[in-house]
C-alpha cells in the first residue's frame, strides 16, 4: 500500500491545509517519480508524516492549478514540496530519498 495519499479535485485543500505534509507532483510517465514513491513506500522512518502526491495528468485538478500558479512552471518531477497550514516551506525537485529526508528532519525536530 502507498504512504502517498492521491490528492484528486475534492480533497487538495484538506491535505494542503494541514499542519505539516510532504507533497510530491508527479506525471504517470514520471520513471523517477516511481522510483521515489518506491523508496517512500519501503521507508520505516516516514510513517508519523502525511504524505500525498499531485498526479498532473489527472483531470479535474484546475482549481488547485489556478490557485497555486507555480505549477505550471515545474519543469523536473518528481518535484517535491512540504507544506505547512496552507504555506509551501520548501521545495525542491528530483527523486533523491535522502534529501527527502534531510529536509523533512529539518521540519519534523
Amino acid at each position: 500500500m502507498s504512504k502517498l495519499n492521491r490528492i484528486n479535485s475534492s480533497n487538495w485543500k484538506d491535505f494542503f491545509n494541514l499542519n505539516l505534509v510532504y507533497v510530491m507532483f508527479s506525471k504517470n510517465d514520471c520513471e523517477q517519480c516511481k522510483q521515489l514513491e518506491s523508496e517512500i513506500n519501503s521507508s520505516e522512518n516516514l510513517h508519523s508524516l502525511e504524505m500525498c502526491k499531485v498526479v498532473l495528468s489527472d483531470p479535474g485538478l484546475a482549481e488547485l492549478k489556478m490557485e497555486h500558479r507555480w505549477i505550471s512552471n515545474i519543469d523536473i518531477l518528481p518535484f517535491n514540496t512540504i507544506f505547512s497550514n496552507g504555506k509551501m516551506l520548501e521545495s525542491w525537485s528530483g527523486s533523491s530519498i535522502e534529501k527527502l529526508n534531510s529536509k523533512l528532519k529539518k521540519h519534523m525536530d
